[in-house]
């Protein structure tokens, strides 16, 4: 039977950090014998107690804030020999589980940054931004900027600006999230064109016939100034062309298409061809098949990113049944 002698610790277990719900792991190994029996102890007070069912070289578990400060060590026996290797202690450290990505939206609207983090109580939270001409973090003041969510008003000079949050829990430990960039974007300057109505030639579908009738912000045509887009029963006779070229540094190359919202039924405009950044909606019979007033959106995509332009009204006469 081997003696103490040659039963040895030959790794030990180390001090572990774990966010709350992580897998805490502390791992010992032992040379000396060919039977070799693990008990791992958890230190109570002045005296060490066995943890029940913990009989193997890998002490595993889910930590949570109870377990903070806990100290394990792990027992190990071959017959009469026996062994104790060093002490190893388990501390709770904060964790950012999620956080708001970049984000991009309209100079004078308010951006909402947000961090979701777990750690010991209580955490408190401090948004930063990075200032460029010093290369640093600097704290960021005002409403919500000691929260997990952070109101930020969209303003040309933070065009481009990084920010991040510091959590730091009750017992001192600090993480930081990851950078998120804030891009501020001018009103889309759209213009509507629409051709001239000559009837009953259909001279519309002439690219030279086009006469632009405004050139206004999508956002200004509400209800009480909507888009004309025709009379029910017509088809084809008239064309909305949407220039979108101020969106060419946000999204690349682009695949149009125009939403519409008539009579509480959503659908796809079904005749849409752009060129480049000018999108060219020709008016079917689909579009007035219902009088009265409607909603259209035009919608950018290029694989997972999505760029919706402000919903405008547009109006469709009724005619002779």
């Amino acid at each position: 039977m081997p003696s103490g002698n040659y039963l040895k610790i030959i790794l030990h277990p180390h001090d572990t950090e774990a966010g709350i719900g992580e897998m805490a792991i502390f791992t010992v190994n032992a040379s000396g014998g060919s039977e070799l029996a693990w008990q791992w102890q958890k230190r109570q007070e002045d005296s060490w107690q066995d943890v029940n069912g913990e009989t193997s070289r890998i002490l595993s578990f889910a930590a949570f804030a109870e377990n903070h400060g806990n100290i394990y060590r792990c027992r190990v026996t071959c017959g009469n020999a026996e062994a104790v290797s060093a002490s190893a202690e388990l501390r709770i450290v904060p964790r950012i589980v999620s956080q708001s990505g970049s984000i991009s939206g309209y100079i004078g609207d308010t951006a909402e940054l947000s961090v979701v983090a777990t750690g010991l109580p209580t955490l408190r939270y401090q948004w930063q931004y990075y200032r460029k001409e010093t290369a640093e973090w600097m704290n960021c003041s005002g409403t919500g900027s000691k929260s997990a969510s952070f109101p930020v008003e969209i303003a040309d000079e933070i065009n481009g600006r990084l920010f991040r949050c510091r959590v730091t829990d009750g017992d001192g430990n600090m993480i930081c999230s990851a950078s998120m960039i804030l891009h501020a974007e001018g009103r889309p300057a759209i213009q509507l064109r629409s051709s001239a109505e000559t009837e009953p030639v259909l001279h519309e579908s002439d690219e030279e016939s086009v006469e632009i009738i405004e050139v206004v912000s999508l956002e200004q045509r509400l209800e009480n100034n909507p888009v004309r887009i025709g009379r029910t029963g017509e088809h084809k006779t008239q064309r909305i062309v949407i220039d979108c070229s101020a969106w060419e540094e946000i999204i690349l190359n682009p695949t149009f298409t125009v939403m519409c919202d008539r009579d509480d039924e959503i659908y796809q405009a079904a005749q849409v061809e752009q060129d480049g950044y000018i999108v060219t909606w020709t008016i079917s019979s689909t579009d007035l098949a219902c009088p009265g007033i409607g909603y259209a959106q035009v919608v950018a995509i290029r694989g997972e990113f999505v760029k919706k332009s402000a919903r405008f009204a547009t109006v469709v006469e009724d005619n002779l049944k």
